[in-house]
């Protein structure tokens, strides 16, 4: 039996099981938020999209996706590994992309192509995490990244206000000193 091929539109993109994937912007997205992917690693993911189902040998990726260029099996084994860490995928348990031992790989997922995803890709990727929920660091917004900085700095403030209490009066009056010493010895001497 021969598996058809799905023609999947780059600028309207597919769902693929709980992902919606916009290749025209190499982002995929689902309910805990969007990430992604490097041009080279969206085109594995839609030439597999493309074959649902299908066992697509290493060496038809390659050539696919490399076409003209020498590249090492190693780019393929990178794009792969990219893919499971960004859908969630683990290698053991796949759910998503399935390694055929010297075979290929094959796309697990029911793909479906997309008709007007553009509403879709936007509450996704308009949604709230629930509290608590971590999300990737490209979608924390500025705010929350200032905030960290600023209990940083006053984290270390206060510890270095604290050693220096620690010291007595006197060496606090002699660190003090040489600091104006070391200040006074850079300046150098004043000439009237």
């Amino acid at each position: 039996m021969v598996s058809s091929l799905l023609l999947i539109d780059r600028n309207t993109g597919f769902t693929m099981g709980e992902w919606f994937v916009d290749p025209a912007s190499n982002v995929v997205m689902n309910s805990h938020g969007k990430r992604r992917l490097q041009p080279r690693v969206m085109d594995v993911l839609v030439y597999l999209a493309e074959r649902p189902g299908k066992v697509t040998s290493r060496s038809e990726l390659l050539a696919a996706i490399w076409p003209g260029l020498v590249v090492t099996e190693d780019a393929l084994n990178r794009a792969i590994s990219d893919l499971r860490k960004v859908l969630g995928d683990p290698f053991d348990h796949p759910r998503i992309i399935e390694t055929i031992r010297k075979r290929g790989y094959r796309l697990l997922q029911p793909v479906a192509r997309s008709e007007g995803e553009a509403g879709m890709s936007a509450d996704i990727a308009g949604s709230d995490d629930p509290p608590g929920k971590s999300r990737n660091s490209s979608t924390i917004p500025n705010h929350v990244h200032w905030k960290t900085v600023g209990i940083t700095a006053a984290l270390v403030t206060a510890f270095w206000f604290g050693v220096f209490a620690l010291f007595s009066d006197v060496e606090k009056e002699m660190i003090m000193t040489k600091m104006v010493n070391v200040e006074i010895t850079r300046i150098g001497p004043r000439t009237h």
